[in-house]
């Protein structure tokens, strides 16, 4: 579902929150096949939750939920055979970029036709919602999305998960600092600014009467996210074979799970 995209404010970690936002407001498939319970739709059910529905509004986005769900299901098993792909690629010690490129080209493409549906979906939340419960909303996505900016950095959090040594921390920070120093600082905080107004702007508009989410500058900000996929397999190929294959089985999930949800891989 789209809601948390646009309205969340954008905390400290810019990138972190465009990512975020950016399979959001896509419209990301829930993870589970079991109807609309799945990860995007329980996020959204529990800060709606708190916002005061009364029973015939529930009623209402009970029923958006469930049609979004169904919508996106040919999605969800798309981004699924993708997952299963890289994880083997991960587990045999090898990404051929060449190969999952092209496959997440097209996963998008499919994302991409599914948007307009999705964005009319958000404009009809706006309706069935108060502006005291859009408010409330609002606050309710601000609040995870500052949850989820106090959390440790990527490469912390992977080596936890991963259980990395202390050398191979600092080797991947070697690899991750390289792929960093190419990109332009410039545009890069550039880029973070006009993130953080186009959330500020989404936020604003739908907490207010008046609302289109087809008409947000944040939806046009999100074509851009893409073009990191091939740097991102790239840091992948240069990194596993410094991965035990133990280690290289947990990546393997990890990207499984991510690509469920169709959760970016960078």
């Amino acid at each position: 579902m789209a809601a948390s995209v646009v309205i969340g404010g954008c905390g400290k970690d810019g990138e972190q929150a465009t990512q975020q936002a950016a399979t959001e407001v896509a419209g990301a498939p829930a993870g589970s096949a079991n109807g609309a319970a799945g990860v995007l739709a329980k996020r959204l059910k529990a800060a709606l939750a708190r916002v005061g529905l009364r029973a015939e509004q529930q009623a209402q986005v009970d029923k958006l939920l469930a049609k979004t769900d169904q919508r996106l299901a040919p999605l969800r098993q798309r981004a699924l055979k993708l997952g299963a792909e890289v994880a083997a690629q991960i587990r045999s010690g090898k990404v051929d970029g060449a190969k999952l490129l092209p496959q997440l080209a097209q996963l998008r493409v499919a994302a991409l036709t599914q948007r307009p549906a999705l964005l009319d979906g958000l404009n009809e939340l706006h309706q069935i919602l108060d502006a005291k419960q859009r408010t409330a909303l609002v606050e309710q996505v601000k609040k995870r999305h500052k949850a989820r900016h106090h959390r440790r950095g990527k490469l912390v959090r992977l080596a936890k998960a991963l259980d990395l040594t202390d050398e191979q921390m600092v080797q991947l920070a070697r690899i991750a600092h390289r792929q960093i120093a190419s990109a332009d600082p410039v545009e890069h905080v550039r880029r973070f600014l006009a993130v953080r107004r186009a959330f500020k702007q989404a936020a604003a508009a739908f907490i207010s009467d008046s609302f289109d989410a087809h008409q947000l500058e944040l939806v046009r900000l999100m074509e851009r996210r893409h073009k990191r996929a091939g740097k991102v397999l790239a840091m992948a190929a240069e990194a596993l074979p410094l991965l035990t294959p133990e280690q290289r089985d947990r990546l393997a999930k990890i990207v499984e799970q991510r690509l469920a949800h169709h959760a970016p891989l960078d």
